[in-house]
């Protein structure tokens, strides 16, 4: 049983997900006024169990997709199927308590953003809201709803963080609305760098997707445009030290690696091309937090 648990949290990847819980650590950094510490963490363990069990259920509606080049993801959640759905169904429960735990505390604005990543990470791979066809129309077969679920995703993790301050005005999330979205925009070049190996896959299952419609190479252009943008977006709004100082490096580096994989993607075997997003991804985050903490001390 306890090999088929580990092999069940495998499946999730939580290398590609944990990025994404440190982003709550971070937008709680950012908060202009004391973070409130059982928020905070109720909205992280929320964020955890909806992230996880949106993996595994990426895995079930991804397994015929999947199954030429990760066939190991869905062995290892069939080897034991009850076991397999009792997590998922715990993920779940996970969640969506976290979320009434929230209301009921009156912090309605980390409920919700908490929610939203919750539904939003369920719409990528299931689609609940089109009963007759879910997989079928799950978002990310379109490049669309691909870009709106994760777009989504992310700036909910910056969100929840940011609103578990005792203090929270609006004036806040204006601030920070528009360096948070291009700080996503940054992720998620490296996000449509990484989808843009599987084009034949994708083509194959005749999917709506950036790599389906534009092939490896053109995905990777699509990707340091985004890049680009982020970068120039976020210098624009640099009078910020915290931009400065913690977003733009993080975009910078997204730039720099999807322009090096533009440059010399045919020469990089599959596994160390894997191997240099995962570490951009982590990177970048550990980078994220330390600068956030080293300001944090620098104004206390």
């Amino acid at each position: 049983m306890g090999r088929s648990l580990l092999d069940i949290f495998r499946a999730a990847r939580p290398i590609k997900i944990v990025p994404l819980w440190m982003l709550v650590g971070a937008g709680a950094l950012i908060a202009p006024s004391p973070v409130h510490g059982a928020t905070l963490a109720i909205a992280l363990a929320g964020i955890v169990g909806a992230s996880l069990a949106a993996m595994h259920i990426n895995v079930v509606t991804d397994a015929e997709l999947d199954a030429g080049t990760k066939p190991q993801l869905w062995a290892w959640m069939a080897a034991n199927e009850p076991a397999a759905k009792r997590v998922v169904c715990g993920e779940f429960v996970v969640a969506g308590l976290s979320v009434l735990w929230l209301a009921t505390k009156c912090d309605f604005a980390v409920a919700g953003f908490v929610a939203l990543y919750t539904a939003m990470g369920c719409l990528y791979s299931f689609n609940f809201l089109c009963p007759a066809r879910p997989v079928q129309t799950r978002l990310k077969v379109s490049w669309w709803g691909h870009m709106v679920s994760m777009t989504a995703i992310y700036v909910s993790s910056w969100m929840a963080g940011l609103f578990s301050c005792e203090a929270f005005g609006w004036r806040v999330l204006a601030r920070w609305g528009g360096p948070f979205l291009l700080a996503t925009a940054a992720d998620y070049a490296l996000f449509v760098a990484e989808s843009a190996v599987d084009a034949p896959e994708e083509r194959a299952a005749r999917l709506n997707t950036l790599a389906a419609k534009l092939g490896r190479r053109g995905s990777q252009c699509v990707a340091v445009v985004l890049a680009a943008v982020a970068c120039a977006g976020l210098v624009f709004l640099s009078e910020s030290t915290t931009v400065r100082v913690a977003l733009i490096p993080g975009a910078l580096l997204s730039l720099a690696v999807n322009t090096a994989l533009l440059r010399y993607d045919a020469r990089l075997p599959a596994r160390l091309r894997q191997l240099l997003l995962e570490s951009t991804f982590i990177g970048s985050r550990i980078y994220l937090i330390g600068a956030l903490l080293a300001l944090s001390g620098a104004c206390a």
